[in-house]
């Protein structure tokens, strides 16, 4: 997959969801009293940012022949449904099985064998809602839509998310999601007086992409808000690569440089592995034993609060080093697939847990 290169004029700044997220996790009060289990070891991401900042970071285009349509609109029509089932593709139980597709194109594992599915019913063609209602309709139908080598997890929770997705697109916005991102301004993010994308995903698709929240209480707040939204905001990553690699094809997003960071199970695996994240002892043997964690238990709390936010001080760093050789800003959209792709790569496991949030 080849990519470009992309710099903003403007520094970037949090999108509103990470600004409530770094914002707690960098008060005193909760590092003394609340992160128990994870913590950023400031020097190693100094470390890392300085090396990163002199490496080609760019924003993958997402043309991906035989997993992705080359035909813009018909990608776009792709990202709905593909968005919705991105997770848990590494089955919590024993023997740990991942989701893997081989024939005769090739072999994928993990979201591009989910892609891959995908492609090899639709190729280059407009995925239309029905198509998909109707291919959810029993268990044993998406058995056999997700057909591979091995068998892909949660496919409940797959069958139940493209159903309201098919359901949705088609009861409002006419089964286009140019309508869907016309509503939201062409903007991932709202303000005070409009809804964007983002928001828009998840009041509209609730199970889909409105569950991926914590809500963190302590002495000093109640049901204080952690909106991670990983899958809705990877879709509009997605999309925007693509958008950027097709001027006057696809129309960018106004606010794309707000997207991210995202926090999965692969980041926070490079992190750990460049010694940014620090775990305690329990979480580190948990971790390497691959034994599940509790899907919104503290520790997974902390290890994603830890990530959005040793992400966004590593952009702060990297600009700020990049600024004295003059040259461009990179983005969170190029950090997050470099982080990624070393996270996917690494001899030690991530962390385990059976959940459909990433």
């Amino acid at each position: 997959m080849s990519k470009i290169e992309i710099g903003w004029t403007d520094k970037p700044t949090m999108n509103p969801r990470t600004r409530e997220i770094v914002g707690l996790w960098n008060e005193e009060f909760f590092q003394d009293h609340c992160a128990r289990h994870v913590k950023i070891h400031i020097l190693r991401l100094t470390d890392l940012a300085d090396g990163l900042a002199n490496q080609d970071l760019r924003i993958p285009d997402w043309n991906m022949p035989a997993v992705l349509p080359m035909d813009n609109e018909a990608f776009g029509s792709y990202l709905p449904y593909i968005a919705a089932v991105n997770f848990s593709f590494t089955d919590p139980k024993k023997p740990h099985a991942r989701f893997r597709v081989e024939d005769e194109t090739g072999v994928y594992g993990g979201s591009q064998a989910m892609c891959r599915c995908f492609y090899r019913r639709f190729k280059n063609r407009r995925i239309k809602a029905d198509s998909i209602a109707n291919m959810m309709t029993t268990e044993h139908s998406a058995r056999s839509f997700f057909q591979g080598d091995t068998l892909i997890p949660l496919l409940h929770y797959r069958i139940r998310y493209l159903q309201e997705v098919a359901r949705n697109m088609k009861a409002k916005f006419d089964d286009n999601w140019k309508n869907l991102f016309e509503a939201g301004r062409w903007r991932a993010f709202g303000d005070s007086d409009h809804l964007g994308i983002v928001d828009l995903l998840e009041m509209e698709f609730p199970k889909s992409f409105g569950m991926d929240r914590f809500f963190h209480s302590d002495e000093l707040r109640a049901n204080y808000p952690l909106r991670f939204a990983k899958r809705a905001q990877l879709w509009l990553m997605i999309y925007q690569g693509r958008a950027l690699a097709n001027p006057g094809k696809l129309r960018p997003l106004e606010d794309g440089e707000l997207l991210g960071p995202i926090a999965d199970s692969a980041i926070p695996n490079a992190l750990r592995a460049c010694e940014v994240l620090a775990y305690d002892r329990e979480l580190t043997e948990q971790i390497d034993s691959q034994i599940e964690l509790v899907p919104h238990g503290t520790e997974v709390k902390e290890i994603r609060m830890a990530t959005v936010a040793a992400m966004q001080k590593l952009l702060e760093r990297i600009n700020l080093k990049r600024l004295g050789p003059g040259k461009p800003p990179t983005s969170m959209l190029a950090l997050d697939n470099a982080l990624w792709r070393l996270g996917r790569n690494l001899a030690k496991p991530a962390h385990l847990a059976r959940t459909t949030d990433y």
